[in-house]
């Protein structure tokens, strides 16, 4: 026994070189299912295939370039089975006693020969025959596995939860980019539109001024010939004899006292022309509410599929305006008559949109048939009104006041003063799905040119 001890190790030995000889220079195991490539290196195929998923295809030893086919080493795949059943029966063979391993040590958990079991180190110790100590380390192992298996399937979830959400997330950008692409769109041709009228008012309003200035030359051509005539008469009296110029005398004075008083042609204010003071943020719009076209009226709908962004007013069915004021003198009409559940007026800047709004709100509610101001947390006054058809809101933010108005009748429903903290936005409020709309308002052409062009930039920057 004692002679076998040099043959076990010249065996090992030679099993070692062996291992190293037929390794893969990538995971360092024996090879499973080798591959030669053209500069004749061998590695593991789904080692080669791994390392080029992200790489190019280069042998990793020598760098050498490679085609797409990997060729099989048959011959190399043999001796790697070779060498794994003889690594098989070495490790049945005990390498003290050269006798094969059949009995387990539970003390140690390790197998042992049957000389093993009579010697000093495993006496005392549990010592059971493999074939009946396998089965039992077999369930222990996959009772130990349960759990890493459990713990795969909850990673699995977790990652396919996250693979849900990546394509949400693009799915949602993809919509995104579509629906800013129609905004855009949309406000392209409203402010196309825009421009169109407003020429089409400049040349209207020149052509009827032009009429009116020729109308008014006309009249003063026909007033100048007839004080022409009057002077040229009057001077050619002015030639005769004094006496002739006495006696007619009280018939001039006559004739000039009775031609009809002529004053000074004054021009005309010129035509008006309509524009709307506030235009809608559609990104600020409630999930439930539409827009028109022009951003000038809204109406509740069902629940749309839109992003959910800051912006978003998602607790209370709100929108706002475009633009916000926090200096000079502003005013907007609404129509408001038929609604049964509406509120118009301003918020501040910071005002709560997702949450409940507890502060930063300046409004007229019309709710259960009544009406009533409310400024979140402390006013709500009833008013004694019926019967609203139109509101105005006036905000004039150097004063710091903001007051309602019947446009009807133009009286005074409410003032609040010192109010302005930050920057105010018209706020509307509607459970309506009729639509809640501004109204136009009509000015000169001097003072028109300006507002709604310098409106509708506003609202493409607010966009």
């Amino acid at each position: 026994m004692l002679s076998s001890e040099p043959q076990e190790a010249s065996a090992d030995s030679v099993m070692l070189k062996m291992s190293e000889d037929l390794c893969c220079p990538i995971c360092h195991d024996i090879f499973k299912d080798p591959v030669i490539l053209n500069c004749t290196h061998n590695f593991c195929r789904a080692c080669v295939e791994s390392e080029w998923r992200t790489k190019p295809r280069k042998c990793p030893l020598c760098s050498r370039r490679h085609s797409k086919h990997l060729p099989p080493d048959i011959a190399l795949r043999n001796e790697c089975e070779v060498l794994l059943r003889q690594r098989t029966e070495l490790e049945s063979v005990c390498k003290l006693h050269n006798e094969d391993l059949t009995l387990f040590c539970r003390n140690h958990l390790q197998p042992v020969c049957l000389n093993c079991r009579d010697t000093e180190q495993h006496n005392g110790h549990t010592i059971r025959p493999i074939k009946k100590e396998a089965p039992i380390i077999r369930k222990k192992l996959e009772e130990k596995l349960k759990p890493l298996k459990d713990k795969i399937q909850e990673l699995s979830r977790s990652k396919q939860h996250f693979l849900e959400t990546a394509f949400h997330i693009k799915t949602q950008g993809r919509l995104s980019e579509t629906r800013i692409s129609e905004h855009f769109q949309r406000l392209h041709q409203f402010l196309e539109k825009e421009q169109q009228n407003r020429i089409q008012a400049v040349r209207e309003e020149e052509e009827q001024k032009t009429k009116s200035l020729e109308d008014k030359m006309a009249e003063i051509g026909k007033e100048i010939q007839a004080l022409s005539e009057i002077i040229a008469s009057i001077e050619k009296q002015l030639e005769v004899p004094d006496i002739s110029i006495l006696l007619k005398y009280k018939a001039t004075v006559k004739k000039i006292k009775h031609c009809p008083p002529y004053g000074t042609p004054k021009l005309g204010s010129g035509n008006l022309v309509e524009f709307y003071p506030v235009i809608l943020d559609p990104n600020t719009a409630h999930p439930e509410l539409t827009l028109s076209e022009d951003l000038t009226s809204v109406k509740c709908v069902n629940e749309q599929q839109i992003p959910d962004i800051p912006e978003r007013f998602t607790s209370y069915y709100r929108v706002l305006g475009s633009e916000g004021f926090s200096c000079g003198n502003h005013s907007w009409e609404v129509e408001v008559s038929g609604k049964e559940y509406w509120s118009v007026g301003v918020v501040s800047e910071s005002v709560q949109r997702k949450g409940k709004m507890d502060a930063g709100n300046w409004e007229i509610y019309f709710i259960n048939g009544k009406y009533k101001v409310v400024s979140r947390p402390d006013t709500f006054i009833l008013l004694d009104v019926q019967n609203l058809s139109r509101v105005r809101v006036n905000l004039d933010c150097d004063k710091g006041t903001l007051s309602f108005h019947d446009a009807d009748t133009d009286m005074c429903l409410y003032t609040f003063t010192e109010c302005l903290s930050e920057s105010l936005f018209p706020c509307f409020l509607t459970y309506n799905t009729t639509p809640l709309k501004m109204n136009t308002v009509v000015v000169s052409l001097g003072n028109t040119l300006d507002p709604p062009f310098r409106q509708s930039l506003r609202t493409l920057m607010c966009e």
